[in-house]
């Protein structure tokens, strides 16, 4: 009788490299910690709750504040440089109750960053029976 043996290690490599190229195509760009869809003083910092956090912003009175930040240890904002292109997706982070919850860029330009917000519903976890 011969032993199979499966590689783990090539399995995992090969899920990996597949979920790369996915998020390449669909254009995901990231997970966040927190969506803010009010507008938020981006010049008074967080409270410690949110520190060290990743932070996207959708209703600035500026449209050019919109965007994806990071708040540093002592909640300043600091604005995260990444290539954006219409139609790229950022998603909730799982420990957030809405996580099926993902934001699309829509519009950017100079002056301004639009993000609209959007659900993908009928995906629940694989139930265990």
């Amino acid at each position: 009788m011969i032993n199979k043996y499966i590689n783990i290690n090539a399995l995992l490599n090969r899920i990996v490299d597949h979920q790369q190229h996915v998020e390449r195509f669909v254009g995901f760009i990231g997970v966040v910690d927190r969506a803010f869809q009010v507008p938020m003083n981006i010049a008074r910092p967080l409270p410690p709750s949110d520190w060290q956090s990743t932070v996207l912003l959708t209703a600035q009175q500026n449209l050019s504040e919109n965007g994806l930040y990071q708040i540093d240890e002592r909640g300043l904002w600091q604005s995260l440089p990444t290539d954006l292109e219409p139609g790229n997706i950022v998603a909730l982070g799982s420990q957030n109750p809405e996580s099926n919850r993902y934001f699309k860029l829509i519009e950017i330009n100079l002056q301004k960053q639009i993000w609209q917000p959007f659900e993908l519903s009928g995906l629940n976890p694989l139930q265990v029976q």
